[in-house]
């Protein structure tokens, strides 16, 4: 499989992206909500990019553990083109486009021939790149916001997911 990633897609990935607005501080979102938060490229402020982060709904049942499970979704997209996805979730299940299956927490970056079709597992050498080592949430929002080059003044108040 090739999972090349283009020239063009990674000086995307790594510009340094700034908060559009005034609006610094966001509260994560609530189960089965999303938050965009606008972005823009330092060096040529007319480059418009979204940071998107959305909480998998809860079904209608009590939780007696703080540790279960979560689904969540991080992404960066430039305009409507997605750039990194980081799918939080146990049960998860993706398919790339080779057949591969992916069963878990994964990543996808966008790559020639796929676009962000191809997926890497969280635990993978390319997966802990983009988003560390732990699937606490918060940790790896810091690690996917370094290699995305998202300002670190961008404030996340994070909720345990209920």
């Amino acid at each position: 499989m090739d999972a090349t990633i283009s020239d063009q897609v990674r000086q995307w990935i790594s510009c340094k992206k700034y908060v559009e607005g005034e609006r610094l501080h966001f509260d994560a979102p609530k189960p089965g909500c999303r938050i965009d938060v606008p972005l823009f490229d330092a060096q040529s402020p007319s480059d418009k990019f979204t940071l998107s982060l959305y909480e998998g709904a809860r079904s209608s049942r009590l939780l007696l553990s703080l540790d279960a499970s979560r689904k969540f979704t991080m992404q960066t997209r430039r305009s409507s083109h997605p750039l990194v996805r980081i799918d939080i979730d146990d049960n998860a299940r993706h398919t790339n486009p080779d057949g591969t299956i992916l069963c878990g927490s994964h990543v996808h970056v966008c790559v020639e021939k796929y676009g962000c079709a191809f997926a890497f597992p969280l635990a993978s050498d390319e997966g802990i790149i983009i988003a560390g080592t732990s699937e606490d949430v918060p940790e790896v929002f810091e690690s996917f916001r370094h290699y995305c080059n998202i300002d670190k003044e961008l404030a996340i108040k994070w909720s345990l997911g209920i």
